[in-house]
């Protein structure tokens, strides 16, 4: 459905669409995509009332963003809640939105919803990679970061496509050729994320290539991965 086709039905049913994108984000959270929601409107940060608050337009937030899918979405509470004016309420997405202003709303303005009702939305933070203990951020050891922590990646069918992958993701252009007992960056001490890892090489991140399910290994921090680029 276009905009214009949603100021129409918002007008019918008493909601309406903002011509603006009024900023968003989380806060109080343990990390920036999982917090209280809030919105900026007229100078001012704002909660948002969770009545009628569905899954569809948390994923719309987490959406906007760029956290990721979402994990949960729920009031507050007491121990979490929100200070200063709730600026939005009633709303309703479709899912399909790329912004929270592009769903249905009741008109910005202090609305009296108690703060405990204000919405906190959990997203998974996006997949990252990175190279660790090396001498420059192209060559390194290889961590992953997945669902709010760094781990290792086991080297159990590591080759050449897998590495292109990481270094492509990592904007460090290619891999270079693998040459076995090539020196290793050390050792993680935390969670190996990934095992048996098995990519096309055309993949865009390496969390869509082949592999175990995660934290499943067989592996000890003596196979982690240590990959080295082009730059």
């Amino acid at each position: 459905m276009r905009v214009t086709e949603l100021f129409l039905l918002g007008s019918i049913v008493g909601f309406s669409v903002s011509e603006e994108s009024p900023e968003i984000r989380l806060v109080d959270g343990p990390h920036r995509c999982s917090g209280r929601l809030e919105v900026h409107h007229d100078g001012e940060w704002g909660s948002v009332c969770s009545r009628t608050w569905q899954g569809w337009d948390s994923k719309v937030v987490c959406k906007e963003l760029k956290c990721g899918s979402l994990v949960r979405g729920k009031p507050c509470g007491f121990l979490k809640k929100g200070r200063g004016r709730t600026w939005q309420n009633m709303v309703k997405c479709t899912g399909d939105e790329e912004a929270l202003s592009e769903c249905q709303f009741e008109p910005i303005k202090p609305h009296h919803c108690h703060h405990w009702e204000d919405i906190w939305i959990t997203c998974r933070e996006p997949f990252q990679a990175r190279l660790v203990d090396g001498p420059d951020r192209c060559t390194g050891r290889l961590e992953v970061y997945h669902d709010g922590q760094w781990g290792s990646v086991c080297d159990d069918h590591w080759d050449d496509k897998d590495a292109n992958v990481t270094c492509s993701q990592i904007k460090c252009g290619s891999c270079r050729p693998y040459i076995q007992n090539r020196k290793r960056f050390g050792q993680s001490k935390g969670i190996i994320w990934l095992d048996d890892v098995e990519c096309t090489g055309k993949e865009m991140s390496l969390d869509k290539c082949r592999h175990r399910v995660w934290s499943y290994n067989d592996c000890s921090h003596e196979e982690d991965v240590s990959v080295y680029c082009t730059g």
